[in-house]
């Protein structure tokens, strides 16, 4: 079984600290080390610096926006061979920076943590962006990257065009689109983590993600809940109960109250008998 986060790890701290105390490359390479992986989370992050020194070097100092992207984009997608893992995109490793870097497979997640990070050496403006259901890179106001899709390029009518298809007329423009965060991007990543590993059956694994959601939102129901299950999935019958318990007393009216109650039945009836 994977050892649990630490209340007052490295990541922890960052995770409860403010935005700008948060380092992006740092926090996803420590969230690597929580499974188990073999890394030593310093030199894998200067590892990290080195990449993102030269893919910005292939951005001209001054380069134009348009320039400056199919620059990075060259390198980024054609040398290093970037890409998003659509034939497997919850393979746990889609979520590990150093793994990413390696394979060159990841989430949108993922892959915008190098990239942003080149732009931003070279002084352009840009950050992570949510489009209906899916994650781009915006830079400047009309510019728009698909780190999924090999670095796809559209503006902004053409995400206006998309998001109201999905969502409706009533949809803000593009260029109004809160940035996300970097914390918003760690939890981003740590959501779609939680999910790799529950598909996985890695149990152990997820509960150690959710710990972390909750120490980026601590009292977060849903994380509760779901610390709940995972706990009463592993046979920790009376942590199962208290989280269960106290999230049906605060959500009387989910529309899940019926299997989570059917599961603190189960996970308390086993505690007393196996107290």
């Amino acid at each position: 079984m994977t050892r649990l986060p630490s209340a007052n790890d490295r990541l922890s701290l960052m995770l409860r600290a403010g935005e700008h105390d948060l380092d992006l490359p740092l926090a996803a390479l420590t969230i690597q080390a929580d499974h188990g992986r073999q890394i030593d989370v310093d030199r894998a992050l200067e590892r990290y610096r080195e990449f993102e020194r030269e893919a910005a070097g292939h951005i001209v100092e001054g380069a134009v926006v348009g320039d400056a992207v199919a620059a990075l984009n060259r390198y980024f997608f054609g040398e290093r061979k970037m890409r998003g893992n659509s034939e497997d995109y919850f393979d746990p490793r889609n979520c590990f920076l150093s793994e990413v870097l390696e394979r060159g497979l990841g989430t949108a997640g993922t892959l915008a943590i190098p990239y942003l990070g080149a732009l931003r050496r070279r002084g352009l403006s840009c950050a992570p962006v949510m489009l209906p259901g899916q994650l781009v890179v915006r830079i400047g106001e009309d510019l728009f990257v698909d780190l999924f899709d090999r670095g796809r390029i559209f503006n902004a009518a053409e995400a206006l065009r998309k998001a109201r298809q999905a969502r409706g007329q009533h949809m803000v423009a593009p260029h109004e689109l809160a940035p996300l965060s970097n914390r918003d991007l760690t939890v981003r990543i740590l959501h779609t983590l939680k999910k790799a590993f529950r598909l996985n059956g890695h149990t152990d694994h997820a509960l150690a993600v959710v710990i972390r959601l909750l120490q980026a939102s601590p009292g977060l129901l849903p994380e509760i809940r779901d610390r709940g299950m995972l706990h009463h999935d592993l046979g920790n019958w009376w942590r199962a109960v208290d989280d269960l318990s106290r999230y049906l007393s605060s959500s009387t009216d989910a529309e899940d109250s019926d299997t989570v109650q059917v599961a603190l039945a189960q996970a308390f009836d086993l505690a007393l008998r196996l107290n």
